[in-house]
């Protein structure tokens, strides 16, 4: 198995930070053409439209924040435990959207940090899988110890995102970028856990399950 390459704490701040302020900034953009619009339009019906646009783009932004805050944030103090509960509320907004529905069958627990972020990054890796939505369904077990998840995701469109592969066979061959940090990031999440990652692939979906090592 090749060696993980080993960025700077401050690359890999500073990348984490890139990813994600790209992954904010659609929803907050959005929402600020919205406000545009609002302020300039000369009558009510596109005022609503309008007003609609921005209460979405809002509404995107704070879930993909409060998802974030969870999957790469210290989220309070750096280590110590987390209520799975809490994952669970940044999960299901964040994931289910006009397109995709997620089955959350986890227990309400306190678990370490560095489970909850393996949870919240593979569903995250599940969803970039089916990018034209489908069901996504979490489950596991173990979840104080090494937890064993299968997150299954079902669409009529299934890709592995470009790199994830790789990632997950710890093949690094252009180093560490804003592209596949939060890859990277998830790599090192599992290994803290003391998992590794292993997907399997079908015509309509792709299963990710944590591996004790």
């Amino acid at each position: 198995m090749s060696s993980l390459p080993e960025p700077s704490a401050m690359d890999l701040a500073s990348l984490i930070v890139s990813k994600t302020c790209h992954d904010i900034i659609s929803p907050v953009g959005a929402s600020s053409s919205a406000m545009e619009m609002w302020a300039t339009a000369n009558d009510e019906s596109t005022r609503e439209v309008a007003q609609t646009l921005m209460q979405k783009s809002s509404a995107q932004a704070v879930h993909k924040l409060a998802f974030v805050r969870i999957a790469y944030g210290a989220y309070g103090d750096v280590g110590g435990d987390v209520d799975l509960g809490e994952a669970k509320e940044a999960a299901e907004p964040y994931i289910n959207d006009d397109r995709t529905t997620l089955t959350w069958n986890l227990e309400r627990l306190i678990v370490p940090k560095t489970v909850a972020k393996l949870v919240l990054g593979v569903l995250a890796l599940t969803k970039d899988s089916i990018p034209r939505g489908g069901s996504i369904t979490l489950d596991g077990s173990d979840l104080t110890g090494k937890a064993q998840l299968v997150v299954r995701g079902e669409a009529q469109k299934v890709i592995i995102p470009q790199g994830a592969e790789d990632a997950l066979s710890m093949r690094f061959a252009d180093g560490i970028h804003v592209r596949n940090v939060h890859l990277y990031h998830l790599i090192k999440v599992a290994e803290a856990v003391g998992v590794r990652i292993e997907p399997d692939m079908g015509d309509s979906s792709i299963t990710f399950k944590t591996v004790a090592v």
